[in-house]
């Protein structure tokens, strides 16, 4: 193997250019080892948690249902479908109608008057 020749320590752009020279020689695979050793050993061991007991009862329907918010949802869903359900929708699309022209009064449903008037006018 031939030798190296001498690069002067204190001038950068010689020690750049020499090092531009040599080809580029991977780390051999027993260093690869020890640094992958290394690193799994410095991971954390992962824990095993408790599982929760499971909701019975009322809880149990609450939590499956997805709690409190879920269930207020709910609520309004099935209060507006006893109302769709009772009033028929034909006669929601007589009150619609009503409310749209003006004439809500005979369905006894009354809009204040700013809601009624024409934007238009002054």
């Amino acid at each position: 193997m031939a030798e190296k020749p001498k690069i002067p320590q204190d001038d950068p752009e010689a020690l750049f250019a020499a090092a531009r020279t040599e080809a580029a020689q991977p780390a051999p695979t027993s260093l690869m080892a020890r640094i992958e050793a290394d690193a799994l050993a410095q991971l954390p061991v992962p824990r095993a948690y408790a599982q929760a007991p499971a909701a019975t009862g009322f809880a149990g329907v609450l939590a499956a249902l997805g709690g409190w918010p879920a269930m207020g949802g709910f609520a309004t869903a099935v209060l507006a479908g006893f109302w769709i359900g009772f009033a028929s929708p034909s006669d929601l699309l007589d009150a619609g109608f009503a409310l749209a022209t003006g004439e809500g009064e005979a369905y006894g449903l009354v809009l204040p008057d700013y809601l009624l008037s024409d934007p238009d006018e002054g």
